[in-house]
């Protein structure tokens, strides 16, 4: 008789606990800080928005860049990474200096890890 293994995979969920985000009227960069350190292997995610769409946006550090939607009434930039545990504050730099600069940030455990992206994500303009 063989050995049978279950298996139960544990759904992605947000830490609501560990939002945070920031919002300047103007200016280059902008950062948020996590509430509380974040959990080596969760991924992070970082929302960067602008009033202006002729920027080039950086966050540093390991972050990848999934997203980038410009459009004449702004631009929207969507980063993640898998957390080393020493994450605290993270910064969005921006190539020119803009109005309506913000930066949302946010945890997610359960993720799987190696992150797979599989490059059909789209942001469509307008919201939702």
């Amino acid at each position: 008789m063989g050995q049978e293994w279950w298996f139960t995979s544990m759904a992605i969920s947000r830490l609501s606990s560990q939002d945070a985000s920031n919002y300047a009227a103007t200016g280059s960069s902008v950062s948020a800080t996590y509430p509380a350190a974040t959990t080596a292997g969760d991924l992070l995610i970082a929302v960067v928005t602008s009033g202006g769409s002729a920027n080039a946006i950086t966050t540093g550090g390991t972050w990848t860049k999934l997203l980038d939607r410009a459009t004449g009434a702004g631009e929207a930039t969507l980063f993640y990474k898998l957390a080393a545990g020493t994450e605290t504050t993270i910064t969005a730099t921006f190539s020119v200096f803009d109005n309506g600069i913000a930066l949302d940030i946010f945890e997610y455990t359960g993720n799987a890890n190696p992150i797979q992206t599989d490059g059909t994500a789209s942001m469509a303009a307008g919201g939702a």
